[in-house]
């Protein structure tokens, strides 16, 4: 096992591999560690936009398709939107083969794992009963199944709590009475109803099913949602280049088409916040894309670009403090120890001031001076075992030109 603590640190605290998942329980990957300096413009345009509500938010790299940091940012923000009150905050992360009924049934999975539909539903139904004064269901009684069973669970007995003995029927009843007040379709939602009055656990074998009209179903969702008070909600989506790259330019039509339906079926109480790199960008601009880029242009209203570490500036080592600082287990020699301060800018300039590419080399660089039991990494070393440091020779122009700050 590798020592750590000669460095006086507890881990290795640089990623293996620099891909973000916020559900890690590792710090290292899931955003805990955030440098919120690096960022500083991107927050604010950020927080000005959901402010303003805008419809949908392009948090763009464009200069790398990858590792530029626009992950760590739209994950930072889900968080602190998660702390916005009457609302909700969802991430989710899309595959290349998704559609957009896809993102439909992926938010309301969230909705039903995180509770806030099963919380919908005993709200909305506790009023159902006190206004419809059914003695077969007494009001009092449903408050104490209820109580009884808080949380998702896999059998709801309604019938040993009430004089119901048809669940269906009254899930009917109920989506019925929901459209007089909301004008929902009853269709959309009845089979989330039936499922919540017997088995609510087994609530997603329905979704799932192909015969769902899952924009219909997010739509009154969003609707009863308002009803209840919870009148905004922010859905961030990872990796939405991915399922842009997924389509062909036909493919991007009517991708580009139903992504309208649903910023349209959102009735304006949803903002949607996605990733683009540069090529999904290019095929957004294409004319096949004008359902989409017609309501939400890709102009600077609804677009933040992130971009690369300064390759001059010290980034790169407030960066790289952050991560050092988190797994310290006491003061060291100096604030990027064991790897020399001049050399974590080296790195950040051979990567083009890539934030992912500059936090895997560091853990290399960690790793192959904890082995070798290096007492520090040094700029010097590094140059005398550039392939063992740097993954790459380095040639006297390209030092030249880094000690110059000519860092293009």
């Amino acid at each position: 096992m590798l020592d750590y603590e000669k460095y006086y640190l507890k881990d290795n605290p640089f990623p293996v591999t620099a891909v973000i998942d916020p559900y890690d329980p590792d710090p290292r990957v899931n955003g805990t560690i955030f440098h919120k300096e690096i960022f500083e413009k991107d927050i604010q345009e950020l927080g000005e936009k959901t402010e303003r509500g805008i419809n949908l938010v392009y948090i763009s790299g464009i200069q790398h398709d990858k590792g530029v940091g626009k992950s760590a940012l739209l994950i930072n923000h889900w968080r602190e939107c998660c702390e916005l009150p009457n609302s909700t905050s969802l991430y989710i992360k899309l595959e290349d083969k998704d559609k957009p009924r896809d993102i439909c049934r992926k938010i309301i999975e969230t909705w039903h794992n995180n509770e806030i539909l099963w919380n919908l539903f005993q709200k909305l139904f506790i009023e159902y009963c006190e206004t419809e004064k059914n003695p077969m269901l007494q009001t009092s009684s449903v408050k104490y199944l209820f109580e009884k069973h808080p949380k998702i669970c896999a059998n709801l007995p309604l019938t040993l709590y009430t004089q119901i003995r048809n669940a269906d029927n009254i899930a009917n009843q109920f989506a019925k009475n929901l459209q007089l007040k909301t004008r929902i379709n009853p269709d959309n939602l009845i089979p989330l109803f039936k499922k919540y009055l017997s088995e609510p656990a087994t609530y997603l074998e329905v979704l799932n099913s192909s015969k769902t009209d899952h924009i219909g179903v997010f739509e009154d969702l969003i609707k009863i949602l308002n009803k209840t008070g919870c009148t905004r909600h922010y859905i961030f989506m990872n990796q939405f280049e991915d399922m842009i790259m997924g389509s062909s330019k036909r493919g991007v039509g009517k991708l580009c088409l139903e992504l309208k339906n649903i910023i349209i079926a959102a009735s304006r109480k949803v903002s949607f916040y996605v990733t683009l790199h540069p090529n999904s960008e290019m095929l957004l601009q294409i004319p096949e894309a004008k359902d989409l880029t017609g309501i939400a242009p890709l102009d600077t209203i609804h677009r933040v670009n992130v971009m690369v570490l300064d390759r001059k500036g010290d980034q790169a080592v407030t960066l790289a403090k952050e991560y050092l600082d988190f797994y310290r287990t006491e003061e060291p020699p100096y604030a990027t120890y064991p790897i020399e301060e001049k050399l974590v800018n080296l790195i950040n300039y051979l990567q083009g001031g890539n934030i992912r590419q500059l936090l895997q080399q560091l853990h290399s660089c960690i790793e192959y001076g904890s082995i070798k039991e290096l007492s520090e990494i040094t700029f010097d070393y590094a140059l005398n075992h550039p392939l063992d440091i740097l993954d790459r020779e380095i040639s006297s122009r390209q030092l030249e030109r880094f000690n110059s700050g000519f860092n293009k």
